[in-house]
C-alpha cells in the first residue's frame, strides 16, 4: 500500500478506507478517506479532489488530511464500512448525506496537504 505523510508530520499513514462521492460544480472526482498510521495512533480524514476542467491536459489535484475529533473519525469509519465493497456512491445511497456533510464541513477548513512518503 502507498504510504503518505502530511505537511508538518513525519509519521507515515495509509489510506484504510475510501469511497468516491458524486462530482460537483468544481471537481470531477471526490473521495473521502480514512488515513491511519500502522500503530493506529495517528488518524485523519482525507479529502481527495481532482478536476480535469479547463485547458487540454490540465488537471488540478487536492489531497488533504484533516485531524478530526475521535467521534467524527468514528462516524466516517462507520459510514465507509457501511458502504461495503461499493467504490462510488450515488446521492440516493444511505450513507451519502453523512459523508457529504463531513466532506462539506472539512473543505471549509484548511487541511494539511497529503504527500507521498
Amino acid at each position: 500500500m502507498q504510504e503518505f505523510v502530511w505537511q508538518g508530520s513525519d509519521t507515515p499513514v495509509i489510506i484504510t478506507r475510501s469511497v468516491d462521492l458524486p462530482s460537483d460544480n468544481t471537481f470531477d472526482d471526490i473521495s473521502i478517506q480514512t488515513l491511519e498510521s500502522d500503530d493506529k495512533e495517528t488518524k485523519a480524514v482525507g479529502i481527495y479532489q481532482e478536476s480535469r476542467r479547463g485547458a487540454l491536459d490540465s488537471e488540478i489535484v487536492h489531497h488533504e488530511a484533516h485531524m478530526v475529533a475521535t467521534g467524527v473519525f468514528d462516524i466516517v469509519v462507520a459510514a465507509l464500512d457501511a458502504c461495503g465493497d461499493v467504490r462510488k456512491i450515488t446521492k440516493d445511497h444511505p450513507q451519502y448525506q453523512v459523508l457529504r456533510s463531513v466532506y462539506e464541513s472539512l473543505i471549509e477548513k484548511n487541511g494539511m496537504p497529503v504527500l507521498k512518503a
